[in-house]
């Protein structure tokens, strides 16, 4: 049996807001049930937008898993493995882990990362080929009025945000929007599709 040893410095008592309108007014809200409010319909769209993600993902792998598309070149995959890992660094940054760290906790080689991302990245890429094929023979495209719309929105929200990097100029943004809106209404036909 070990003897341990501990020597307390400070104890702490946390001390909990109370529930009530002055709590709601400090989170800019003007009483609790507005707060309330917000809470459950946020929690509501988030669940809705959960479920619609799962959907695309689920409508866009069967339609990859029924369609034929050639070999890949290996640098376009190795692209798409790269972009992949500059996401999971980004998602394991905004949550105060080193990306070396979150290696050496997964017992995994950035090689042996890329391996494993091998056949998800094949996937991604059939996947974008195959929406932008629909896309093209819907004749799918986004005015330039919808970009500004979301920029705009898009403005608002980095205001409101300041500890999040930007980091990309407005061209490279509108650039996103337009995909993500293209994107968005791809889906939106493939839904029509499958009524």
């Amino acid at each position: 049996m070990a003897n341990v040893q501990l020597k307390i410095h400070d104890v702490y008592e946390r001390t909990l807001p109370e529930w009530n309108d002055d709590f709601a007014h400090g989170l800019q809200f003007d009483s609790i049930a507005e707060l309330e409010k917000n809470i459950r319909e946020n929690i509501l769209k988030e669940q809705t937008n959960e479920e619609q993600r799962r959907w695309e993902n689920e409508a866009v792998m069967e339609i990859v898993e029924k369609s034929t598309i050639g070999e890949l070149a290996e640098l376009l995959v190795d692209d798409e493995i790269t972009k992949m890992i500059h996401e999971l660094k980004t998602d394991i940054e905004r949550q105060n882990v080193k990306y070396e760290d979150y290696l050496a906790h997964m017992k995994k080689t950035e090689e042996k990362l890329r391996e494993d991302f091998h056949e998800t990245a094949q996937k991604r890429i059939r996947a974008a080929l195959i929406l932008r094929a629909v896309a093209v023979a819907e004749k799918i495209t986004v005015q330039k009025d919808e970009i500004e719309k979301e920029l705009e929105q898009w403005k608002n929200f980095s205001k409101q945000m300041p500890d999040v990097p930007s980091g990309n100029d407005e061209t490279t943004i509108r650039h996103a929007i337009e995909n993500m809106l293209i994107h968005r209404k791809t889906m939106e036909r493939i839904a029509s599709f499958s009524l």
